[in-house]
């Protein structure tokens, strides 16, 4: 029997056939079966480990960023105990969840249910410190501060000194990195630490192990801080409960405390106000998703939706890759069986086959996620990429063994089904219901990806509305920069300065990044006719009216005096009839109306929002915390530049200037407000939308692959039917019409399926954006002529190189 088998077999089959005399699980036996499938079908492995390899490592990225949510503040003992608290009104678009300590206090306080709290102020600038006074190696580091013992609220591993200590002044606690970092040792305590710019000399007491780089306290260090004075709100406040069975008790408690102490009780009377008690995992969700009361945000769903897509898709590519090429095997397989080799062996080594594959493409993405910081990727997620978070490196893994049993497991069931003597003389193409199956599998990748680049195109075309719309100012002629601390009390002088440079036209101070933020100074009163006034402020000087361009429209612009004046855009005038030239609002006398701008994000509908902007006169108490911003403290200076003028080289010279003649410690840099607006404002978006860009990507050249593996086979099986057509007169234009008539066919049926889900995915994008545009009809008939060139253009070369050669060989070789 074997003597006549032998002109059938290669060399190859030929060694499977040698080593039926070993063991039955012999390992060498699948060695050199998957080296013959391997070289057998060189090409079509090499695309299909290609599309694995893409998967496995978008999906480590994409599970990392899940990661980071789900376990955000999780290091931190008792977390599920410890909420932070936020006042909820209408008058406000976003809770407050800043307060003063004395007010902090007084509503923890409130309730009997609360074990303690902790009062927190997050720093937002970055500090030089050094070692000594006299040091010149000096760190950029921010820094947390509390009243008293905040930190021990947070129970952190305290590894060396006491941190009760806190309590003392001029007293720093440090994370283990940090010490490392700074003294160049893991216990410093009892050195000194100095703040350059503070002039403070602070005594290390304690030092605490690192928290993880998804917890809100991993990003400095930690200093005490005396109790400051009320006007001082910039605290958070952290509670401790006993129970979450009493969350709602608490929140009226302590909401009830909060309205007393300001005197809103009687002012809010008509309105829902509540509190809001957040988990402290629960903090890296958006208000939005916080105040739906959601454990996981919208985005973080959808991200795990398709990442699980993306995989199904890079599995059902590598099936069909196996299943397809099942009939050209069928004579080795069977040749096998003839000569003793078992059905069960036969169908391990196709799912050892397919596992091998499989764990070499999760080898290369572990190489490929590596590479991926030095790359670029990195700032396509939040959270750190590393191959060092076992969970994730091994939820991979075991994401790609099941993909490589799974794709094992199906084409393996074909084996058998078509008698050896039969199978012998040749190679047969699937059953019709196989050809079914694949088609229907290759329908679901063509829908992922024309359902992506719908989503996809919507968001490109609402950003590029964000980028475009008038905002009622030239926001690329506008730069700001922030006022350093050595600036204040030298505003004229730069303003005059700064004048004098040639391309500058107008130098404005104000205490807000207008367009660029959906939080201002937000200010509600009744007037006399019982109607309730609610009004945004920003505060700036006589120059910022003139600087954004606005027409006055009734009554005056600011004007150079030292009194208090307000100016109200048109909007604010129409909504709050009682609010007029000569009037007055808060006790600020209202001089003038303006024109309308965009002062929110698209978020919000600013054609339902009130607007002043305030200029603050001497004439105010100087102990009012509104009067302080006339000293310009944490506020940004506004620069607007000349028309045809190089702006970048104005920019340069603007901070060359500010550097050499007010010097600071401080980086002094300015930005385009409209590169501010879209960068600040749409930061999460710009983030999905470019995770959404990598999915349709993804899809896309997975999509190439499959059908490229597809068209591959199918034309190997047709091979003889190509050669007698073109000996029956048919031209290559007809044969590629003849194979692409069946894909034109299926993208269309697919598109036809999958525009409404496009279309209700980028409505529900949508949703959140007040000022939204029109789904354009271009989106999905570019969606379609994408997806259907992709598989004309893929499916036409592999016909093409098939259909071109000589008809005669394609006979013989059959």
């Amino acid at each position: 029997m074997r003597r006549l088998l032998l002109p059938v077999m290669n060399d190859l089959e030929l060694m499977s056939v040698c080593s039926f005399n070993h063991n039955t699980f012999s390992h060498m036996y699948y060695y050199r079966n998957f080296i013959y499938a391997f070289r057998r079908n060189s090409f079509a492995n090499i695309i299909n480990i290609i599309g694995l390899v893409l998967a496995f490592a978008f999906a480590f990225v994409i599970f990392t960023q899940i990661d980071y949510h789900l376990s955000y503040n999780d290091d931190i003992k008792g977390y599920n105990e410890i909420y932070r608290y936020s006042f909820v009104d209408q008058v406000f678009d976003d809770p407050m969840d800043y307060f003063s300590p004395k007010m902090g206090e007084s509503m923890a306080t409130s309730s009997s249910h609360i074990k303690g709290f902790a009062m927190v102020k997050i720093a937002g600038n970055e500090y030089d410190y050094h070692m000594g006074e006299t040091n010149d190696r000096t760190v950029k580091l921010t820094s947390y501060s509390g009243i008293g013992d905040y930190l021990s609220f947070f129970a952190p591993d305290v590894l060396y000194g006491d941190i009760k200590k806190l309590e003392e002044p001029h007293t720093v606690v440090l994370p283990l990195s940090m010490a490392r970092k700074i003294f160049g040792k893991s216990n410093p305590v009892g050195e000194h630490l100095y703040c350059e710019d503070l002039k403070e000399d602070l005594l290390v007491v304690g030092v605490i192990a690192d928290y993880k780089d998804n917890n809100f306290l991993s990003k400095g260090i930690f200093t005490s801080t005396k109790a400051d004075s009320d006007s001082n709100s910039n605290y958070h406040l952290f509670v401790k409960i006993d129970s979450p069975n009493h969350m709602k008790e608490i929140s009226q408690s302590m909401t009830k405390q909060f309205l007393k102490i300001v005197g809103w009780d009687r002012i809010l009377t008509d309105h829902k106000a509540e509190g809001c008690l957040n988990r402290l995992d629960r903090l890296s969700l958006s208000n939005d998703d916080l105040m739906a009361g959601r454990t996981v945000s919208i985005s973080t769903w959808l991200l795990i939706c398709f990442s699980i897509i993306i995989l199904i898709i890079a599995t059902i590519n590598f099936i069909n890759f196996k299943q397809a090429e099942m009939p050209m095997r069928l004579r080795n397989f069977n040749t096998q069986r003839i000569l003793g080799a078992s059905m069960i062996r036969l169908r391990l080594a196709l799912v050892v086959e397919t596992v091998a594959v499989a764990l070499v493409a999760y080898i290369v993405a572990c190489i490929v996620v590596y590479l991926m910081p030095s790359m670029g990727i990195q700032s396509l997620v939040v959270g750190s990429l590393s191959l060092g978070k076992w969970h994730i490196t091994l939820l991979v893994f075991v994401i790609a063994m099941a993909i490589g049993v799974l794709s094992g497991i199906y084409p393996a069931s074909f084996v058998g089904h078509i008698p050896p003597a039969i199978a012998l003389k040749g190679n047969f193409g699937l059953t019709r219901r196989g050809k079914f199956i694949r088609m229907l599998l290759i329908s679901f990748q063509f829908l992922a990806t024309i359902v992506l680049l719908i989503w996809i195109g919507v968001m490109e075309q609402q950003s590029h509305f964000v980028k475009t719309a008038s905002y009622g100012y030239d926001r690329d002629r506008i730069a700001i920069g922030q006022v350093k601390p050595e600036w204040l009390g030298h505003t004229n002088a730069i303003k005059n300065e700064l004048k004098q440079i040639k391309g500058v036209e107008v130098v404005s101070y104000a205490g807000a990044k207008i367009g660029a933020q959906d939080n201002y100074f937000d200010f509600s009163l009744t007037d006399k006719d019982g109607m309730e006034l609610n009004l945004s402020l920003i505060f700036c000087d006589n120059d910022f009216i003139n600087l954004l361009g606005f027409k006055i429209l009734d009554g005056d612009n600011f004007h150079s005096s030292d009194k208090t004046q307000l100016v109200i855009t048109k909007t604010t005038a129409t909504l709050n009839p009682s609010l007029k030239v000569g009037g007055e609002f808060y006790g600020y006398p209202i001089v003038g109306v303006s024109s309308n701008c965009q002062f929110h994000s698209f978020r919000i509908d600013d054609t339902k929002k009130s607007l002043g902007f305030v200029v603050v006169g001497n004439e105010q108490n100087s102990d009012d915390a509104i009067a302080k911003m006339k000293q310009f403290s944490n506020a940004n200076i506004y620069v607007k530049l000349a028309q045809n003028v190089n702006k970048y080289q104005v920019l340069d010279e603007i901070s060359k200037t500010l550097s050499c003649k007010f010097p600071t410690k401080y980086d002094v840099s300015f930005t385009f407000l409209n590169d501010i607006i879209y960068g600040e404002n749409y930061k999460s978006e710009l983030l999905f939308a470019k995770q959404i860009l990598c999915f349709t990507f993804l899809a896309i050249l997975i999509s190439i692959i499959g059908v490229a593996g597809m068209t591959m086979f199918e034309t190997e099986y047709r091979r003889k039917e190509i050669a007698l057509r073109k000996i029956a007169g048919s031209t290559i234009k007809e044969i590629l019409l003849l194979f692409n008539k069946r894909y034109i066919a299926i993208v269309t049926f697919v598109f036809i399926v999958a525009a409404p889900i496009g279309y209700i995915l980028g409505r529900y994008w949508l949703m959140p954006f007040a000022v939204k545009v029109s789904i354009s009809p271009f989106i999905f008939m570019g969606s379609y002529l994408i997806v259907l060139l992709i598989a004309v253009v893929t499916v036409s070369v592999r016909t093409f190189i098939v259909a071109i050669q000589n008809p005669l060989y394609s006979i013989r070789t059959e």
